[in-house]
């Protein structure tokens, strides 16, 4: 457990370094060392005004491939009560950078995991074992597009770049 929540905070450190130090091309200075071979690092511009999110990947597929794994086992401890209070922390920071990945790998790995606990915690509900933890997530699937909408109407022009976001990564790519 501990050297799980120490990757994922060591993947974590790493991304907010690469975003820190990049600059406007999207090259880090700090994280170069590691991005040395001789493929294409796809590190440069943004999507949808976004920054790729990268850490101490070469294309922001794959650190998604590595955070989606850290942070279903975060949020998995979480409900489980083990190291509440770090592994929430982790799993909620981790989702964070998953969503502003403009991966679509993690948009799709991040909604179908998502998706499995909402409707594991659903059924511990229907059945009186949910813990305090499984409401608490239950609560955040409901209160998610409320927020939604709350920012759609609150603040148009950060719904626009979500939007953007999206149609970038999601809509365009499934018409091809």
């Amino acid at each position: 457990v501990d050297a799980v929540l120490t990757s994922g905070a060591a993947l974590l450190a790493l991304v907010f370094a690469d975003l820190a130090t990049s600059d406007d091309s999207g090259s880090s200075s700090i994280l170069s060392w590691l991005r040395n071979a001789n493929y294409r690092i796809l590190d440069g511009g943004q999507i949808a005004g976004f920054k790729r999110v990268l850490g101490p990947f070469a294309e922001a597929g794959a650190y998604s491939y590595a955070a989606i794994g850290l942070y279903a086992f975060s949020l998995s401890l979480w409900l489980d009560g083990v190291r509440p209070r770090l592994s929430a922390f982790l799993a909620l920071l981790l989702a964070g950078t998953l969503l502003l990945s403009t991966s679509s790998t993690a948009y799709l790995s991040f909604a179908i995991f998502s998706l499995l606990i909402l409707c594991e915690t659903i059924g511990r509900s229907l059945s009186t074992r949910a813990s305090r933890r499984d409401l608490q997530y239950l609560g955040m699937a409901i209160l998610a597009p409320l927020l939604a909408s709350v920012v759609a109407v609150c603040a148009p022009a950060t719904w626009a770049s979500l939007v953007a976001l999206f149609e970038a990564t999601i809509a365009n790519k499934l018409e091809s």
